[in-house]
């Protein structure tokens, strides 16, 4: 599986949210576009000329990810730039893709990734969804 080939685990929602997220040009609007967009930018480089993220950044003058992003959680940009700085594209843009997904889910209803619409959690759709994207459901009182 490999976005570049446009088979991603999460091809249909990182299709949706890359267009409704990344402009055309510059930067985007929201955090979670930027997120994107930049991950999109150190995938494509990779795979269309072979630069690896340590090479974007040393060498040509990228900034990293976490430098640039701000207002979301580092333990999450710390795992992307992980596996961006380890070789894990697909798996980069998988967890930033899940991301995404699970900041538009709410407590009842979950992002699915076929159709791209929240469905409710309680439904077995919705326990489809949550298992798809390794979510556990907890109860408090």
């Amino acid at each position: 599986m490999s976005y570049w080939s446009s088979t991603g685990k999460y091809q249909k929602a990182y299709d949706y949210f890359y267009d409704k997220l990344v402009p055309p040009k510059g930067k985007a609007e929201t955090n979670e576009g930027e997120l994107l967009r930049l991950v999109s930018k150190f995938y494509y480089r990779h795979y269309n000329d072979g630069d690896d993220y340590y090479s974007c950044i040393e060498e040509l003058g990228f900034s990293k990810i976490s430098n640039v992003i701000k207002n979301i959680d580092e333990k999450i940009l710390d795992k992307i730039e992980s596996y961006l700085d380890s070789g894990y594209y697909n798996k980069a843009a998988d967890y930033t893709i899940r991301y995404i997904m699970l900041k538009n889910s709410n407590d009842t209803h979950i992002w699915n990734p076929y159709t791209n619409r929240l469905v409710s959690i309680s439904t077995p759709k919705g326990y489809e969804c949550l298992k798809l994207l390794d979510c556990k459901l907890s109860y408090t009182m």
